[in-house]
């Protein structure tokens, strides 16, 4: 009967270990399926910055080119229909 019961321990011990070990996979898994997912949020993040930059320097290039044009810089014309009068209040 002792023998019995020492076998059963034995054996719940082993299970639970196993349970334990399987508890760490479960938790491992999880946690590099998080890691997977906050790294893929950044590269996201970064992605969408970095097209953010280039667009904000496209802009701020034309911007450059507006500011240095004037109505006599050569290869521009104006007629009196290209003006757009602006009515004050």
């Amino acid at each position: 009967m002792i023998q019995r019961v020492q076998e059963l321990l034995q054996v719940t011990t082993e299970n639970a270990a196993e349970q334990i070990r399987y508890a760490h996979t479960q938790e491992s898994l999880l946690y590099c399926d998080l890691s997977i997912f906050i790294y893929r949020l950044l590269r996201s993040a970064k992605y969408k910055l970095e097209r953010d930059l280039a667009d904000k320097l496209s802009a701020l290039g034309i911007d450059d080119t507006c500011q240095q044009l004037s109505p006599s810089t050569q290869g521009i014309g104006f007629t009196q229909q290209d003006v757009l009068k602006v009515q004050t209040k």
